[in-house]
């Protein structure tokens, strides 16, 4: 009993190990290479898709999740006997910035999950820009060593 919580144990450092020096690595990166600046957001959609624990509707010939239109996901878990609960919200965001390397306009996107309602049109952002390639731009999520920047 003891060897196997030690495996285990060794495991779950493993792990941590590996994802806390990855995000210091990208913490480290965005430090030297990357400038905050504010953006503003130029366009938002949604979708939805049905995921509860393992349980997932995923598409016929990819086996990838399926993203659907918000208002049919109701009509599709209940098909399939999943409960609201299981229905997700995704947002796929476009944004405007001007870059810190040569001060024109460009633009960049990204897609979270989870609470997006707050995502609108015309909302500024903070994104981080590239310090020497203009079109090159990063968000943060989810990364302990960086204060998250809400996009």
């Amino acid at each position: 009993m003891l060897f196997k919580l030690k495996i285990y144990g060794a495991v779950l450092g493993g792990a941590l190990l590996v994802g806390g020096g990855g995000m210091l690595m990208q913490a480290n990166d965005l430090k030297k290479n990357y400038t905050l600046v504010d953006a503003r957001i130029s366009s938002v959609t949604f979708d939805c898709f049905i995921r509860k624990g393992k349980r997932k509707i995923v598409e016929k010939d990819t086996n990838k999740l399926a993203y659907m239109d918000c208002k049919i996901a109701p009509i599709v878990a209940a098909k399939y006997d999943y409960e609201d609960s299981a229905i997700k919200k995704r947002a796929s965001v476009t944004y405007r910035y001007v870059s810190p390397a040569d001060g024109r306009r460009y633009t960049g996107s990204y897609t979270r999950t989870g609470d997006v309602d707050h995502y609108e049109d015309g909302n500024m952002i903070r994104i981080h820009a590239h310090n020497t390639e203009p079109e090159k731009s990063r968000t943060t999520n989810g990364n302990l060593f960086i204060d998250d920047t809400g996009a």
